[in-house]
């Protein structure tokens, strides 16, 4: 199998576009609005993206590495609950320059990766079972799923 990385990483940099977007055109009403969840707001959901991409990218570099399972107790969760509270004072534009380190390091990442690696099976963090690429294509749904629950929750 040969996978074409380039479209693969364009397609997510057309996903991180949208989301960068997105973010540049909150106002601060918007932010503190809930999601529909009902524990997080807009702010929260945004910390949660600025954070999730470096999680995902670190989960492909494990499961390449052999460790199909995250670290026993390790509760996804409960770390994102963490990054949230963590960066709550983070602004906006700081949470944009964490998107740019992570979109870095990911890129990196998929340009090493041998296609070997890239089709090793593991399983997610919430134990849903993936191959390395598949965590890749990953980053770029979690980024849609959530600007769609961003745009709904402010009503756009």
């Amino acid at each position: 199998m040969t996978i074409d990385r380039k479209a693969l990483a364009s397609s997510l940099d057309e996903t991180r576009k949208d989301v960068v977007a997105l973010a540049r055109s909150l106002t601060l009403q918007d932010l503190k609005t809930p999601m529909r969840e009902g524990t997080w707001t807009v702010r929260d959901m945004l910390i949660h993206m600025a954070t999730s991409e470096a999680g995902l990218v670190n989960t492909a570099k494990r499961i390449a590495g052999g460790q199909p399972h995250a670290s026993p107790g390790f509760d996804i969760h409960l770390f994102n609950q963490r990054q949230v509270e963590k960066l709550q004072e983070t602004s906006v534009d700081d949470l944009l320059a964490r998107l740019e380190v992570s979109r870095a390091e990911m890129h990196k990442t998929l340009e090493q990766m041998t296609e070997e690696e890239l089709g090793v099976q593991g399983f997610m963090s919430s134990g849903t079972p993936i191959d390395v690429l598949g965590v890749f294509k990953r980053i770029g749904q979690h980024e849609q799923d959530h600007c769609r629950d961003i745009r709904a929750a402010i009503g756009r």
